[in-house]
């Protein structure tokens, strides 16, 4: 999955699950993990 599809994924589900009707504030951490994540590895390519 390309970062752009990573991050449409990642907000959708932030929308559906956070603000949703049920509003689940434990999707943060989750959602929270996965960017960091995106950003150590476009730091390892950078660093190549």
């Amino acid at each position: 999955m390309s970062n752009e599809e990573d991050n449409k994924a990642i907000v959708g589900r932030w929308f559906k699950e956070f603000w949703g009707e049920n509003g689940n504030p434990d999707i943060v951490d989750e959602l929270a993990r996965k960017v960091a994540g995106q950003a150590d590895r476009r730091l390892d390519r950078r660093r190549g």
